[in-house]
């Protein structure tokens, strides 16, 4: 990891060359009615002069530095509480002040489309414009651009969240917001950085690609894929908002890689690493939504490359602070874009508000904790699964292989709080898995395991006969 940080930090120190300005200016990130992150030091920095004393004040705190050779210039501020708004002021040769500046906490919104889909095409819209306020939830969109190399630089402004500018944010993001900023009180904001249809390498440094081996292939499909150039969008969109403090990253993608969903098994948690290492995070929390069911229904059990993509999600969280949010049991047709988006909001703010806000509450839902063959049953055994329930008598979603590798249907019930798995076409199973399908919401692929809160399980298998194993992550 100590080669990576050098990698990316010689990465980032190319791009910058020695400008002479003649007038003060701040980072773009940092803007009218902006948020900023509560309680950890505030980082402000920008451009002036060679050598010219740059002053930076918010509320009570203060700090001063001289520019650099290169006319760059970077203060820390003391920490500050919720509350605002205070005016953030800049003092050099000129002045900049920015006003209406709230201090709560700051979440980056990243992904492809279902994250970038917008409060105006979703469900609920008419409702978020008459409830939209503007006092407590703020939101920036960063503008679809890529670069070959890290950018300090983006065209982009904070926005009140108003009747008249909520129909353009993040749906989830929205959602999301409005959960928080109702539990806790305090000031949102959003940085919004998404592209529709990207797949997932152009958001990772290029430098973080090359360092890893077994990624290598991922290079080279992408090597003459112009919108897809490895790196391209992380220089543009996310570099420019270094070091930015934030609260967290809502991660909604992986549509665009399905088909290569081993890859993303070290793709993804190589993206984690590296932004962390970009915002100076070690910890910083990723909440990841985890792909709904899409498709066609399932006549017969059959390999997923979906059902694969979320397994990849999942086996993200042997990083510390990385959850998944299950959505397979949501509503879902051929249409990739599901509209309503609040029920995906919720599950993220139940994770937020269990996993980094500390609340005592379970916002997980049953996982699989172990299988054991019992002769022709299988029965699983689940954590967090108070309550375990279904619609029915009968548990769909299971299907059951033995030796053959040959995958059936199967009958499935609850019984003292575990889940017991049988078929007639398999006399001694050696394998079970659970919501296995691209679409996992019609027919006898249907998942119905909840628990008590009516959390959905989590998808899984007990086998691992398509895996690679040399894309399983790995903690660095």
């Amino acid at each position: 990891m100590k080669h990576f940080h050098g990698v990316l930090s010689a990465a980032l120190a190319a791009t910058l060359a020695t400008p002479s300005f003649a007038d003060v200016r701040v980072a773009d990130v940092f803007g009218e009615s902006m948020v900023i992150q509560r309680e950890r030091p505030i980082v402000v920095w920008g451009e002036a002069s060679p050598g010219e004393r740059v002053e930076v004040a918010l509320a009570a705190s203060r700090a001063s530095t001289t520019a650099g050779a290169d006319g760059r210039w970077r203060v820390e501020l003391a920490a500050l509480g919720a509350g605002g708004p205070h005016e953030l002021v800049i003092r050099g040769t000129n002045v900049v002040r920015i006003g209406d500046v709230l201090v709560g906490d700051v979440w980056l919104c990243s992904g492809q489309s279902n994250m970038e889909w917008a409060v105006l095409h979703s469900d609920g819209a008419e409702t978020a414009r008459e409830t939209a306020d503007p006092s407590k939830l703020r939101f920036l969109r960063v503008p679809h651009a890529d670069a070959t190399e890290p950018q300090t630089r983006f065209d982009g402004q904070w926005q009140r969240c108003t009747p008249e500018t909520v129909d353009g944010m993040s749906a989830v993001g929205w959602y999301f917001a409005v959960e928080i900023a109702a539990k806790l009180d305090v000031p949102i904001g959003l940085v919004q950085a998404t592209k529709s249809g990207a797949p997932a390498e152009p958001f990772v440094p290029r430098a973080a690609l090359e360092a890893d081996p077994e990624l290598a292939p991922a290079l080279r499909r992408l090597a003459r894929a112009e919108k897809s150039r490895p790196g391209a969008l992380y220089n543009a969109m996310i570099a420019p908002l270094a070091p930015f403090g934030f609260r967290g990253v809502l991660w909604y993608q992986g549509e665009s890689n399905v088909e290569f969903a081993g890859t993303y098994r070290r793709l993804l948690p190589t993206l984690i690493q590296s932004w962390r290492a970009t915002f100076a995070d070690a910890e910083l929390p990723f909440l990841i939504v985890q792909l709904p069911s899409w498709g066609e229904p399932a006549r017969t059990p059959a390999e997923s490359r979906w059902a694969e993509l979320r397994e990849a999600q999942a086996l993200a969280r042997v990083l510390p602070n990385v959850e998944c949010a299950v959505t397979l049991d949501l509503a879902a047709s051929t249409e990739v874009h599901p509209r309503e988006k609040r029920p995906i909001a919720r599950r993220l703010a139940l994770l937020a508000r269990a996993r980094v806000y500390g609340e005592p509450l379970d916002a997980y839902g049953p996982r699989m904790r172990s299988v054991e063959f019992e002769g022709a049953r299988a029965r699983v055994r689940f954590d967090h699964a108070d309550g375990l329930r279904s619609a029915a008598r009968a548990v769909r979603g299971f299907q059951l292989a033995g030796a053959d590798r040959v995958w059936h249907f199967a009958d499935a019930w609850i019984e003292d709080g575990t889940v017991v798995v049988r078929s007639d076409a398999v006399r001694r199973p050696l394998a079970v898995r659970y919501g296995w399908s691209d679409l996992a919401t019609e027919g006898p692929a249907t998942v119905d395991l909840f628990d008590g809160s009516g959390l959905p399980a989590e998808p899984f298998r007990s086998d691992d006969w398509t895996a690679a194993p040399s894309a399983k992550p790995r903690a660095r």
